[in-house]
């Protein structure tokens, strides 16, 4: 094995234990889509397959000059893929990956059909890394296929992965999508560095692509 692979080795079983050592419920408004799996959208190897998603997608990026942070997983995306700003459908096609629900059509949610529409591009001609400020799925208590806003405090719970992907992958550039994102990046550390783009699932989908291709022509 040689360095590259045993840095990742290391990177990923920090991190992964990390995630799976939440422990979470319905009741407490937040699922674990790693640890956890719920019998009546997921099948029965779920969380596994979310993992090995992740494990093969962060293996993939190598090294990221940019970061691309996004507020937290949604109920029809990042929830069932395992993956940030990816919903099972992107995880199918682009990255080869594995669904993880029991539904006949892969889970997709509208931000990640924008996203990657205009994204595609330049994920196909410049590795980028998509990340959650809050990396598990955050939704009304008792009530798992809806989405909610995480608490301050639930972020901070998370700053050291934050800072695990940042230490691995160093990216040079840090964009937070939305301003749900850009308040929660401020809450785990108010002097980091990052460029706003608008959120394109929020009326904002020609001015996401004007300022992201704006900002990777630049690089």
């Amino acid at each position: 094995m040689n360095d590259k692979m045993k840095q990742f080795e290391t990177f990923w079983r920090d991190l992964i234990h990390s995630l799976r050592l939440v422990k979470t419920n319905a009741g407490e408004g937040i699922f674990n889509q790693y640890a956890s799996f719920d019998r009546g959208v997921d099948v029965p190897n779920a969380a596994s397959i979310r993992t090995e998603n992740l494990e093969n997608y962060l293996k993939s990026i190598g090294t990221a000059p940019v970061l691309i942070v996004g507020e937290a997983p949604s109920h029809r995306g990042t929830r069932f893929s395992g993956v940030p700003l990816f919903g099972e459908k992107q995880i199918i096609e682009i990255l080869n990956g594995r669904q993880s629900s029991n539904v006949n059509k892969p889970f997709c949610s509208a931000t990640d059909t924008i996203f990657w529409g205009v994204m595609l591009k330049y994920y196909c001609e410049r590795k980028f890394l998509c990340w959650n400020v809050f990396p598990l799925h955050p939704h009304r208590p008792g009530k798992t296929m809806t989405n909610r806003t995480p608490k301050n405090e639930e972020i901070k719970r998370f700053k050291h992965v934050l800072e695990l992907i940042m230490r691995h992958f160093k990216p040079s550039y840090i964009i937070a999508v939305g301003r749900k994102a850009e308040k929660q990046i401020n809450v785990l550390d108010e002097n980091l560095k990052y460029e706003y783009v608008r959120h394109p699932a929020k009326g904002g989908k020609s001015e996401f692509a004007a300022k992201m291709k704006r900002l990777f022509e630049s690089l």
